[in-house]
This record gives structure tokens, C-alpha cells and sequence, in this order.
């Protein structure tokens, strides 16, 4: 039998309610999913080994693993330049915020450039129209041919 000390329990009972909160938020949509891990005694003693043995070293574990992903998603690599172990949890907070903040810009980014695009398809066509007066003037290729008048 697993005998936990007293920070292990104040870890778990936190853990067990942040979980209950989860598993409420998915029963409110069923199309959300999220893993919900029970946080038996077993665990506990895994997390201890791994080093978090406070809420404040889960909310950290958290926040590591949160910019390992939002980062590789954002930048396309994952930041083993950077020395995570020395940051604080600010530090790990901005960058997290910088890599969102670069994901939404380069979704701006891709919105205008599509918009710019179909404008441009638009235009096209309508300038084809203009000037083939509406005939179709493609060959078997699918090239137009050029209107000459003589």
C-alpha cells in the first residue's frame, strides 16, 4: 500500500477537483473531448519521481508541455533551444502568448491572402467574359485561343 504525505494529498484532492471541472465542460458539449486522468496513488507517486510535488510544480509541468505543443504548431520545431528548466512561469506564460500571438497573425496572414486570391480568380473571369463577349473560346487543351479580327 501507497502511503501519501501530506503535499502529495493537497496535490492529488487539487488534481481530482481540476478534473471534475473537465469532465463538466465536455458533458456540457458532446462534441468536446478531453482526457481526464484519475490521479490514483500510483500517479501521485509517478508525478513525485518526475519531480512535481506541488501545485505549483504541476501548474508549471503544465505550462512546459502547453509550449512544447503551441510552440512546434507555431514555428514548426520544438524549443530545445530554449532552457525551459531556468525559465519562470511568466517567462513560460510570454512565450506561450508569443507563439499564439504568431499562429493568429499567420492565420490573418492566410485569411487575406485567400480573400486576395479569389478576388483575383474573380477578376480573371470577369475580364474573360469582357472580352470573349461570352463565347467560350477554349480548345480540347483548355487554352484560350486569342481573338483576332481582321
Amino acid at each position: 500500500m501507497i502511503t501519501l504525505n501530506p503535499t502529495q494529498l493537497t496535490l492529488q484532492a487539487h488534481l481530482k477537483a481540476e478534473a471534475e471541472k473537465l469532465i463538466a465542460w465536455t458533458k456540457e458539449a458532446p462534441s468536446r473531448y478531453a482526457f481526464v486522468n484519475e490521479y490514483d496513488d500510483e500517479e501521485m507517486v509517478e508525478l513525485t519521481q518526475r519531480g512535481i510535488h506541488t501545485i505549483e510544480d504541476h501548474e508549471r509541468e503544465e505550462l512546459i508541455n502547453v509550449l512544447w505543443d503551441v510552440y512546434k504548431d507555431a514555428y514548426g520545431v520544438r524549443p530545445r533551444h530554449l532552457n525551459i528548466d531556468a525559465m519562470t512561469m511568466t517567462e513560460l506564460q510570454f512565450d506561450i502568448d508569443a507563439a499564439q500571438g504568431h499562429m493568429r497573425a499567420e492565420q490573418e496572414y492566410n485569411d487575406k491572402m485567400a480573400q486576395l486570391e479569389l478576388e483575383v480568380n474573380l477578376r480573371t473571369e470577369e475580364r474573360i467574359e469582357e472580352l470573349t463577349n461570352g463565347h467560350n473560346l477554349t480548345t480540347n487543351l483548355g487554352v484560350l485561343l486569342p481573338l483576332t479580327t481582321t
